[in-house]
C-alpha cells in the first residue's frame, strides 16, 4: 500500500521498512491475535533485521515521522460475525428516464471505479454514490434517484431510511476507501493522459516506412506480365513455363529491378504490430475509465 497514514486501517496490521527510521509493525486495535503472529512472520522476512512492535494510540514521534505524518485513517471497526458473511457490494450503475439498471462487479477493486460513470457501494447499513469525474451531467444529476430505486428494487426488502453519502472522485474519505484493499490515491494520476499516449502512438514518424514500390501497387502493376483468367484455368501441362502451376492467382513476371527486400517489409509490419499494441492498449485503458473520454 502507498506509504502514508491514510493506509492505516485499525482493523489491520501493518509493517512499515524505511531506511531512516527503522522498521515498525503497526497494530490496529481491532486486528485479532492471529494476524498480529502471523504479521511477525512476515515482518521477520520481509525486514531481515529488528523492527519495532506499536500499538494504535501508542504511537511515537519517529513512527509518524517515518510514515510521513500524521492523517485520518479507517478506524471504523468491523463487527467480526459479519466481516464475512455480509461483504460490501460494488455495482455500476445507470439511470435515465425510463430505466434504471445496476450492474454488480464481483471481487471489485479500485481499479473498478469507472470515471465515466456512477458507482453504488452498498456497505449494507450505509449506501455511498460515488462519481467519476469524467460522468456526464446527466447521470451526476440521477445520482439522488439511483439509492432510491436501489433499495425499493433489493429484493431483501431493505429499510429506505439508510444513510447514503456521495462520495465525488479524488475526495474519496477514510470510510469508503476503507473497502477497497490496497487504495491508491494516485493511482489515476499515475496513467499516461489521452494527449501523452497519443503523441507516442503516432510517434515522431509515420506508422509505416516503406519503400513505394511495396505501397504504390498502380506504380508497378504495368511492369509485370499478365495472363487471362481464362488462360491460368487451362490445364497446367498446357501453361507457360514462366507460370508457378501451385499457385495460378498470383502468377507475374518481373520485368523491372528486383523486388524490395523481404526484411524491410518484415520491419514494417513489426513497427505496425507495436502500434496496434499501443492502441489496443489505450482502448483497453479508456473502456475501464483510466483515460477520460472526450465529448
Amino acid at each position: 500500500v502507498e506509504r502514508r497514514a491514510a493506509s492505516l486501517n485499525t482493523n489491520y496490521v501493518f509493517v512499515l521498512k524505511t531506511l531512516r527510521f527503522g522498521n515498525f509493525l503497526w497494530s490496529g486495535k481491532g486486528s485479532t491475535g492471529d494476524e498480529r503472529e502471523m504479521a511477525k512472520k512476515i515482518a521477520s522476512t520481509v525486514v531481515r533485521g529488528d523492527y519495532e512492535v506499536l500499538y494504535e494510540g501508542q504511537e511515537k514521534s519517529n513512527f509518524w515521522e517515518a510514515i510521513g505524518g500524521k492523517e485520518e485513517y479507517t478506524t471504523n471497526k468491523e463487527q467480526t460475525e459479519h466481516r464475512d458473511v455480509i461483504p460490501p457490494r460494488l455495482f455500476h450503475s445507470s439511470y435515465t428516464t425510463d430505466a434504471f439498471r445496476v450492474e454488480e462487479i464481483v471481487n471489485f477493486s479500485q481499479s473498478d471505479l469507472v470515471q465515466e460513470d456512477i458507482m453504488l457501494l452498498d456497505a449494507r447499513h450505509v449506501i455511498y454514490i460515488w462519481s467519476g469525474k469524467a460522468s456526464s451531467k446527466i447521470e451526476r444529476d440521477a445520482t439522488t434517484f439511483i439509492p432510491i430505486q436501489y433499495l425499493r428494487t433489493d429484493p431483501a426488502e431493505r429499510d429506505e431510511d439508510i444513510p447514503v453519502f456521495f462520495v465525488k472522485q479524488g475526495f474519496e474519505p477514510n470510510t469508503f476507501t476503507g473497502f477497497f484493499k490496497n487504495w491508491n490515491s494516485t493511482l489515476w494520476n499515475e496513467c499516461k493522459s489521452y494527449d501523452e499516449l497519443r503523441r507516442e502512438l503516432e510517434g515522431k514518424n509515420p506508422v509505416l516506412e516503406l519503400d513505394t514500390v511495396l505501397v504504390d501497387g498502380e506504380r508497378r502493376f504495368d511492369e509485370f506480365v499478365k495472363y487471362p483468367v481464362e488462360m491460368l484455368r487451362e490445364e497446367a501441362d498446357t501453361l507457360p513455363d514462366d507460370i508457378d502451376k501451385t499457385r495460378r492467382e498470383g502468377t507475374y513476371r518481373r520485368l523491372g529491378p528486383s523486388p524490395p527486400s523481404l526484411a524491410v517489409a518484415l520491419d514494417g509490419i513489426k513497427i505496425l504490430i507495436k502500434k496496434l499494441r499501443t492502441l489496443e492498449c489505450l482502448l483497453n485503458q479508456l473502456e475501464s475509465g483510466v483515460i477520460p473520454s472526450e465529448n
